[in-house]
């Protein structure tokens, strides 16, 4: 959790996910959520709201730039690719709930 957390915090560039200039879904900003979900759940116990609030934002927006449904219905999206998009889906309905709770 000490390098996810480090590298959040002091190396990562996150720029380009704060304010996309490209809005093409392909990037792999959805890796940024599955990646960054431990460190979110870890600022939320831990009891760092400025941190845990910028993150779940950060996630927020991603997931909701993500939500387009631009991968639905598509010939080009195989089995293999609609299954992760079921999963990634759930993992965006988790983090929609948290936004709720809090």
């Amino acid at each position: 959790m000490a390098i996810l957390r480090r590298n959040y915090e002091q190396v990562y560039l996150l720029d380009y996910l704060q304010s996309p200039i490209i809005t093409d879904i392909s990037r792999g900003e959805d890796s940024y959520v599955l990646s960054f979900l431990p460190l979110l759940q870890f600022y939320r116990t831990s009891g760092d709201k400025n941190q845990y609030l910028r993150l779940k934002k950060l996630l927020l927006d991603i997931v909701d730039r993500m939500d387009d449904g631009c991968f639905v219905n598509k010939s080009w999206v195989d089995a293999k690719t609609a299954e992760h998009l079921k999963l990634f889906n759930r993992i965006f309905d988790h983090v929609r709930d948290m936004e709720k709770k809090d």
